[in-house]
């Protein structure tokens, strides 16, 4: 988690302000959890095989509506990483204040919410960097869709909880595509908590 320090320190001595441009960043850490729903592979879930614990980084950015991040997740069950997912995601996401502010002061408590398609990879176990094609276990696109709540303790600093969940096409990378057997399709979800550091224009 050191190697993701300096990027908060950035985002936390940058000005914030609500606008159509945010750039943010998630610290998070949670639990995640999935299942095969068909195919030849659905026994070898990457998310069933990987689910408990998990923890990792998300960068994105918004732009009025459009939205992109990439995330990296690592997945334990507390003695040791199980594997690893890496997502580059784009679609649609808004942020909806709900309190009630005084005039002249900045929302405080938001609600997220969005829909996405992403491509993955995952791993079995953890990364020998550099990773390479034959680290990859996993792969596939995915449909997600997320809802939110985010405390802004600061214009530039926020806790958050999220509540992400997919649907997938995935392929075993060690069976061949043209193949027999190397598909399924899959459902994921994760309960995250999240310190977020956030810079608005």
């Amino acid at each position: 988690m050191r190697r993701y320090l300096p990027l908060c320190v950035l985002l936390a001595a940058a000005p914030a302000a609500a606008g159509p441009f945010e750039l943010h960043a998630d610290l998070r850490v949670g639990a995640a959890s999935g299942y095969g729903l068909g195919g030849d592979q659905k026994d070898n879930d990457f998310f069933d095989h990987t689910k408990g614990g998990t923890y990792g980084l998300l960068v994105g950015m918004r732009v009025l509506f459009f939205e992109a991040s990439i995330e990296h997740d690592q997945f334990t069950d507390f003695s040791s990483v199980k594997g690893t997912w890496t997502e580059l995601d784009a679609g649609i996401g808004i942020a909806i204040a709900v309190d009630d502010v005084l005039k002249g002061e900045s929302n405080k408590l938001y609600v997220n919410v969005g829909l996405d398609l992403g491509a993955g990879f995952g791993t079995g176990r953890q990364i020998s960097p550099p990773l390479d094609n034959a680290q990859i276990s996993d792969k596939g696109v995915l449909l997600n869709a997320h809802i939110g709540i985010e405390y802004r303790i600061l214009p530039f600093l926020a806790l958050a909880a999220e509540f992400p969940a997919g649907w997938g096409y995935m392929l075993k990378n060690d069976v061949p595509a043209n193949q027999d057997g190397s598909s399924y399709t899959t459902f994921h979800f994760m309960i995250l908590g999240a310190l977020r550091g956030r810079i608005g224009f």
